[in-house]
């Protein structure tokens, strides 16, 4: 989700992932084929964007880090006023 700038996949975080939510979202997965494709697509187009360059691991970083550079920016200017 990171690396798309967008949800893909349910993310369950730590306290978040119980059975019970585990279950839940992939009966909705399951329950729904178009947005199972929609899934599958999408994840084809991250690892394209990934593998399209060489090596994947060093430009997941890269996105990864442009993400969280971004996300920053708005901290620190708010931080310089």
């Amino acid at each position: 989700n990171l690396i798309a700038g967008r949800a893909i996949v349910p993310e369950l975080m730590q306290h978040e992932m119980t059975p019970k939510r585990a279950a839940a979202a992939a009966t909705e997965l399951l329950g729904e084929p178009a947005r199972a494709a929609r899934m599958r697509d999408d994840l084809a187009s991250v690892r394209k964007l990934l593998t399209s360059d060489g090596d994947p691991l060093a430009r997941a970083a890269e996105i990864v880090h442009a993400r969280l550079q971004q996300r920053a920016a708005p901290v620190a200017a708010g931080a310089r006023e």
